[in-house]
């Protein structure tokens, strides 16, 4: 176990997370914040509670910001709670300023907890892919007015799992791809640009992968042809 760590780690390289900027002299927002608020954000959920600043329907309400307003976009658990996530998306965009930070956190889809009698999207990194690096263009006609360029999308790994893929001898990429409950959560990091749609352009993201979301520290998922190797002489 200890050596297929070894290698594990010699394929995975540890290296710096990449969190956004936000723009300092505007505000960062905290989109269905319930009692956990980010620390200096403007919080807002559907129901009033401790730490609420503004109570809002995403689904049927806009957002109490003007038009490029807001520097920073932070949301933790929220949108798979709307069986409408587009229009809380769309006002996300308005209310961005143009290269303002993106960072939303979501159960990922193939999961378990993704799958709750109360979340109504499954999400996955495919949505994402479809905004940032697929169909941009389209997306900013959709969001109005702008369109979110992704830089990571970050996938929260548990340590327990990881070990059990590790003493498996199962590579990262292909249990992301094929396994259930491997991925909890699923981070998106990036930033919202204003204009034309025809100026979106098409931006891959990075993956990676954490095993604490507290962790300042990430390693990338990449080609595991080495590791690959190295499990064969170690099933001899």
């Amino acid at each position: 176990m200890l050596l297929r760590r070894r290698l594990f780690e010699a394929v995975h390289p540890a290296r710096l997370a990449t969190y956004p900027q936000a723009i300092a002299e505007l505000p960062t927002i905290d989109l269905g914040c319930g009692p956990h608020k980010r620390r200096g954000a403007i919080g807002l959920d559907i129901e009033p509670g401790p730490g609420i600043d503004h109570v809002v329907d995403f689904e049927r309400e806009p957002l109490p910001f003007a038009d490029g307003a807001v520097g920073y976009v932070y949301s933790s658990h929220c949108l798979e709670h709307l069986r409408q996530p587009m229009p809380v998306m769309k006002e996300l965009t308005r209310v961005a300023a143009d290269g303002a930070g993106l960072e939303i956190w979501l159960p990922y889809g193939f999961h378990n907890e993704g799958q709750l009698v109360d979340h109504y999207v499954l999400w996955n990194e495919e949505q994402f892919m479809h905004i940032s690096a697929l169909f941009p263009q389209i997306w900013a006609e959709r969001l109005g007015g702008g369109w979110w360029e992704l830089d990571e999308l970050v996938f929260h790994v548990e340590e327990n799992t990881l070990n059990e893929l590790i003493r498996h001898g199962d590579a990262l990429p292909y249990a992301l791809k094929f396994y259930r409950n491997v991925v909890r959560e699923l981070g998106i990091l990036g930033h919202i640009r204003k204009g034309p749609p025809e100026q979106a352009r098409k931006v891959v993201p990075k993956r990676t992968f954490v095993v604490t979301r507290n962790q300042d520290v990430r390693r990338p998922v990449e080609p595991v042809g080495l590791l690959d190797r190295a499990k064969s002489i170690l099933r001899r």
